[in-house]
């Protein structure tokens, strides 16, 4: 994929829960193995999110430790920021109107269960690894909820 491929696929994403900075092309690249990554968000030191030039696939590169995939593409990935967009603003409405049982405890469960399957119907591999940034994201809505 070039750049102007991936800016475009990018473009309308939504805000995410990650703290980097998200860049413009011309993108740095990434060499880690036989794969060339277009760089596209950055926290220098912690971690980038690059775009996969051969498959499009969307992945966090840690500086330390393991790569993980976040979605199959770009495409995907401004999918699934935007289905966790509507899911943070529901949280919050929720949260505000403070809707719920007193005594339903599962209730940020019930929420979390919810954004995933969601997540898993745009893109299955945003939420394989239940510690990746989408599974770890839904749980955090989850827990906005006031019991």
């Amino acid at each position: 994929m070039n750049d102007e491929q991936i800016a475009r696929d990018l473009a309308d994403r939504a805000e995410i829960p990650y703290p980097g900075e998200w860049q413009r092309p011309p993108f740095r690249e990434l060499r880690l193995g036989d794969r060339v990554f277009a760089l596209v968000a950055s926290d220098p030191g912690l971690s980038d999110i690059g775009v996969d030039r051969a498959d499009g696939g969307v992945w966090l590169l840690p500086a330390e430790g393991e790569s993980a995939q976040l979605n199959t593409s770009a495409a995907a990935f401004t999918a699934c920021s935007k289905m966790y967009a509507a899911a943070a603003a529901e949280a919050e409405r929720l949260a505000a109107a403070d809707v719920g049982d007193d005594e339903d405890e599962d209730r940020g469960d019930a929420f979390t269960e919810y954004v995933l399957e969601r997540l898993a119907a745009v893109d299955p591999v945003a939420v394989e690894d239940e510690n990746g940034l989408w599974s770890v994201a839904a749980e955090e809505l989850g827990y906005s909820l006031p019991l």
